[in-house]
């Protein structure tokens, strides 16, 4: 994958949110609320100067939470998606964090939540334990 990917975390004003207003539907989950500026980590995707993709989450003590995955058309079905949720999975491995939730919003999001192996629990619920790489003095 030839993208540049830019990581804001806990920022105001990402360029993300233009994009999930414009892309709905999409690869979504839950529903971005504008309220919660400022809590959430953000990571986009560009193909040139072009902001083709995003994620939405935050990390709290115990656990990520993902609210909005967004591919733009013409960049769907090609690993994108999935690539935002491994590089969650992977801070979360960094920060000892063992569990990611979302809920799913629509048949595309629930797709991409069981393509990376999240578990479904009551219905439109999932999670994914992490698995954390072993402290190596142990």
């Amino acid at each position: 994958m030839d993208y540049a990917v830019k990581f804001l975390r806990k920022s105001a004003e990402p360029n993300l949110i233009a994009l999930i207003r414009k892309s709905i539907p999409c690869y979504h989950f839950s529903g971005f609320n504008p309220l919660f500026l400022g809590k959430y980590d953000f990571i986009e995707i560009f193909d040139k100067d072009e902001l083709i993709a995003g994620i939405t989450y935050c990390i709290t003590e115990k656990t990520a939470i993902i609210n909005d995955v967004i591919v733009k058309d013409g960049y769907r079905n090609k690993g994108i998606g999935s690539y935002l949720v491994k590089l969650v999975e992977d801070e979360c491995r960094e920060k000892k964090i063992k569990t990611i939730t979302t809920s799913n919003a629509n048949a595309q999001g629930s797709k991409l939540a069981k393509k990376n192996s999240f578990e479904t629990k009551k219905g439109a619920y999932f999670f994914k334990n992490v698995q954390l790489k072993p402290d190596k003095g142990n």
